[in-house]
């Protein structure tokens, strides 16, 4: 097998090389994409790869974003869908537990942060290693299952919408 086809895991910590990696590997997408980010963090991934994503919808991707429960008026919605393309191939839910931040393409190749906090660190971990990423899909498929379509929060109702994903655990 060539050096590509192995495992491989790299540390990435600059902004650039973090951004051109998340580039290259949403750009690779062929079946889907999911990403579990804090609302913070998705506001900057669909700002920098809006195009990208618009690009992948429309070759057939499907993306599948899980984030925090809003504890306001939620206009990530309407923004993400501004950014790319409404659609059915687009699902956002909300979850009371983030498990972690990261982004799956194809269970194929994965960005996961190594800070949780919605602070400068951009140090991200990519790795293309299978039992790793299996891992990480299990999580967020189990908080995928466990989560709230967006559209099933009504603005303004706040409280019960965290009473609504609570009692769903």
């Amino acid at each position: 097998t060539s050096q590509e086809d192995e495992p491989q895991f790299s540390l990435l910590s600059e902004k650039d090389a973090v951004t051109g990696r998340m580039t290259d590997i949403i750009d690779r997408a062929q079946k889907e994409i999911n990403i579990a980010a804090s609302r913070r963090k998705l506001a900057r991934i669909v700002f920098d790869f809006a195009d990208l994503m618009k690009r992948a919808l429309k070759k057939g991707v499907k993306i599948q974003i899980l984030t925090e429960v809003p504890e306001d008026g939620d206009n990530l919605p309407r923004i993400i869908e501004e950014s790319t393309l409404p659609g059915k191939l687009l699902e956002l839910k909300y979850t009371d537990e983030l498990p972690s931040h990261y982004l799956v393409v194809d269970g194929a190749e994965m960005m996961f942060s190594t800070s949780t906090k919605d602070d400068a660190d951009n140090s991200s971990l990519w790795t293309n290693n299978r039992s790793f990423m299996a891992l990480i899909q299990k999580s967020f498929d189990d908080a995928w299952r466990t989560s709230m379509s967006w559209n099933r929060v009504a603005v303004g109702h706040i409280s019960e919408k965290t009473a609504v994903v609570h009692s769903r655990n």
